[in-house]
């Protein structure tokens, strides 16, 4: 959907004169419909870090190519610090700890050991994990005098031993983070309790489904050793909070189904719901895999997002997976369920948890996603 509006955008812009390069995921995933749109001048697939100089210089002698793309895997070692100072952040939500400035985001590594159907990680950074520094992460972090960080990783703890010392080196600086997890970490106490200690507060874990046919299709088999109680106390010992997200419409899922996960979430305490309608996004196995099969209703790109039903779902009509989605939605944010959590959180975390709770309770009744905000549509 940003794809569609940044094409919108370019077309406007170039009209004017102006020169457009688009990059990133979404070039690489929608890279026939960026093309046809002849939107841009230049298009970057994959990652830019050893190209970005030569686009540069390009741009500056008027040579600009029409598409540039790495020819390996970049090492991230040494990389330029992001520069924050060079945007407003008064434009951006302030920090729960730091009043004067938004979470700082913060990589580790790229790379994902795993294949989901509906994900394109591991297409668009590899299987390989790849690692920066831990010294070159502190000294961002101490660069930017950061206090409230999240890691941009997929997956902050794909690799143990590596995670295992990042989160010492993080243990002195006396920052809080948010990141996202594995539901493997449920089986490694001693690196949630590390991750505790060096100031995770909140995880964002990706349970996807508690249906293991489900799990075994998406190709997600690693999260079938871990039940959703596992998970539950596993983090509710640490203190740490989960933000479970959670696929619905996958080829095992039907409306009943769904109410027993959502059921299942509140009798576990999972503190926050993330639901996601599946989407089979271009650059996947899924979409490659649905449209062989003629599964696809549309390819309105700016209604793939995840919270709108753009295939034919096998065990429910579209109409059945979008209404069930968002009934679902609203009853995980219902008063009794937010009750029920608050009475199982430490006294300091309460007003925090409750301000969310009524916040997404707020948006997701006007059927807003409180993860991703109004959708950005265009015509057909």
């Amino acid at each position: 959907t940003h794809v569609v509006r940044a094409v919108d955008i370019a077309r406007k812009y170039r009209a004017q004169g102006g020169n457009i390069i688009i990059g990133g995921p979404g070039a690489y995933s929608c890279k026939d419909y960026v093309e046809k749109s002849n939107a841009f001048d230049s298009i970057v697939l994959g990652e830019a870090d050893e190209l970005w100089q030569n686009i540069i210089d390009d741009f500056d002698r008027v040579r600009l190519q029409p598409v540039y793309q790495c020819a390996s895997y970049p090492a991230l070692v040494h990389l330029p610090f992001t520069r924050f100072d060079l945007i407003n952040k008064q434009r951006y939500r302030k920090s729960y700890i730091d009043k004067n400035n938004p979470m700082l985001p913060i990589e580790t590594s790229r790379g994902c050991p795993y294949n989901c159907k509906f994900c394109m990680v591991t297409n668009f950074f590899g299987k390989k994990i790849r690692h920066r520094p831990i010294s070159d992460v502190i000294a961002e972090i101490a660069h930017h005098r950061a206090k409230d960080i999240v890691f941009t990783d997929d997956n902050i703890i794909a690799d143990p031993n590596y995670s295992q010392e990042l989160f010492r080196a993080l243990k002195p600086l006396g920052v809080e983070w948010f990141g996202q997890f594995d539901t493997t970490i449920c089986q490694k106490p001693e690196l949630l309790r590390l991750a505790y200690e060096c100031g995770c507060g909140v995880a964002f874990l990706g349970v996807e489904s508690i249906d293991n046919n489900n799990l075994i299709e998406m190709n997600k088999s690693h999260n079938v050793k871990n039940s959703l109680k596992e998970i539950g106390d596993a983090f509710r010992h640490t203190k740490i909070s989960i933000l479970a997200s959670i696929i619905f419409g996958l080829d095992y899922d039907t409306e009943a189904s769904m109410r027993e996960t959502v059921n299942a979430l509140i009798k576990n305490h999972i503190d926050v719901l993330i639901p996601w309608i599946l989407t089979p996004l271009p650059g996947t196995a899924l979409y490659d895999e649905m449209k062989t099969q003629g599964r696809i209703i549309h390819e309105n790109y700016s209604l793939f997002d995840a919270t709108h039903v753009v295939y034919y779902p096998k065990r429910m009509t579209p109409k059945q997976l979008s209404e069930a989605y968002w009934r679902l939605f609203r009853q995980f944010y219902k008063t009794r369920p937010i009750i029920k959590r608050l009475l199982c959180f430490e006294k300091g975390a309460v007003l925090e948890q409750l301000f969310y709770d009524l916040y997404a309770s707020h948006l997701v009744r006007k059927m807003i996603h409180p993860w991703k905000g109004k959708t950005y549509t265009v015509s057909r």
